[in-house]
């Protein structure tokens, strides 16, 4: 891979560009993705100047790989295109490149030719996620003004949903809204996401009381075995700064889920959105895990900052005070925490759901790694116990009690545990 480093006095425009996308949406965060890498324009040289601009505006390199073509492409606002054949331009990038300029969905920003005759382009999506409306007045709190919704959708498929928010920009800005469809029956789901994605940014101050009008174009996704029936909506604001929350006046709107409805147009899932179904996978071991592995990788590309999992763990904090054993709140908060990198609270998180579901194998091997994780083998051999119960034959459970005889200086055992497993695929691991 050729690496590109950034380029301190560029003969390419990149403050220009930086400043044109700042001027553009001046109170959002933003993600360019670069297509492709060059010398004079790089996604390093774009973080660079974009954090000189108050951490406003980032750069990602992208198009590296036809399999990640279509999530590259539905999940950015911005693109900056070249029109030369750069020796390090992949076909994918070349391929992405050229659907942007020729979609109707993006507008041109921006173009800058430099000496080389190389053209840049600026795109930014016409209906982006986000838009942000200073209203040039004083307000004292978070209203949700208007939610729109399909009449009908199917379960297990995206779809789309506006919101309306006005209120203080503070208020807006450290918001996370606890979002709930509720069926007659009982049933519901949940979208649960930062007010504005979490990129709501300005480079200078704002009177905290300053009222803005906060526009999002999302999709949220009712899960495949949702029952029929006609769902209410309920919305919570919830301070993430100071942990208060507080049930708002949401509009009266309802949204009826039917198997025979037709699936309707829809942008991407947030990222909250996507930690969400994506944990949920936790407890299948290594068939949960691999794709989320995968997915995750990108959205960190994405999310430069990785706010996400801080929209994550306030949302589902708040959702386990009031329903202190549901797993399905459980499971994002401890993938968000290990994504953090917090091994401590990612063990708090995992020995709840051993309380909770004890018969689950996987979550006594999650707390048995952290133990191992940090240096705890004792306990982390005590951890594993009750899998090898429940799953005896399970290489990766065996291994586990192994590593932890090993690192408390039982050479004997380990030896014995984990000689057989030499050549063993440790992750296949079964319900």
């Amino acid at each position: 891979m050729l690496t590109k480093y950034p380029n301190f006095s560029p003969p390419a425009p990149i403050g220009a560009i930086v400043d044109r996308v700042a001027e553009t949406t001046p109170y959002l965060r933003a993600t360019l993705g670069v297509i492709p890498n060059s010398g004079k324009v790089n996604h390093n040289t774009l973080n660079y100047y974009g954090n000189r601009a108050g951490f406003q505006v980032y750069g990602r390199e992208l198009g590296n790989s036809a399999a990640h073509l279509q999530q590259d492409y539905r999940s950015h606002v911005w693109f900056l295109t070249q029109n030369q054949n750069l020796g390090n331009a992949s076909p994918e990038q070349g391929a992405l490149g050229e659907a942007i300029a020729n979609d109707p969905d993006f507008q041109t920003r921006g173009e800058w030719q430099l000496t080389d005759g190389t053209v840049i382009q600026l795109h930014q999506r016409r209906q982006p996620p986000v838009r942000v409306i200073d209203q040039r007045i004083g307000r004292d709190r978070i209203t949700l003004q208007r939610v729109t919704v399909p009449a009908t959708v199917p379960p297990g498929e995206p779809v789309p949903i506006q919101y309306e928010w006005t209120g203080p920009w503070v208020q807006l800005q450290e918001g996370v809204a606890i979002v709930s469809w509720q069926g007659s029956g009982g049933a519901m789901w949940t979208h649960d996401h930062g007010i504005g994605l979490g990129n709501l940014h300005s480079q200078g101050a704002i009177l905290p009381n300053r009222g803005f009008r906060v526009v999002e174009n999302l999709a949220m996704l009712p899960p495949a075995d949702l029952p029929p029936d006609t769902y209410r909506l309920t919305v919570t604001y919830l301070n993430r700064a100071t942990g208060q929350a507080h049930v708002l006046s949401a509009p009266d709107t309802m949204i009826t889920v039917d198997p025979a409805a037709a699936a309707v147009p829809a942008p991407e899932l947030d990222y909250v959105t996507q930690l969400h179904h994506l944990a949920q996978g936790l407890p299948l071991g290594w068939r949960g895990l691999e794709p989320l592995f995968l997915m995750i990788g990108r959205i960190n590309q994405y999310d430069p900052i990785q706010d996400y999992l801080g929209q994550t763990v306030a949302a589902n904090t708040y959702r386990l005070r009031q329903e202190p054993e549901n797993l399905s709140y459980l499971y994002p908060l401890a993938l968000a925490r290990a994504l953090q990198e917090n091994a401590p609270a990612t063990l708090a998180v995992m020995e709840r759901a051993v309380a909770i579901a004890p018969q689950i194998p996987m979550h006594h091997a999650y707390v048995a790694f952290l133990h191992l994780y940090l240096f705890q083998p004792r306990r982390g051999e005590e951890a594993i116990a009750p899998a090898l119960v429940l799953a005896p034959d399970q290489p990766l459970f065996q291994a586990l009690d192994g590593l932890a005889a090993l690192l408390q200086g039982n050479v004997v055992k380990a030896w014995r545990v984990l000689m057989p497993l030499r050549g063993v695929n440790l992750l296949a691991v079964e319900e």
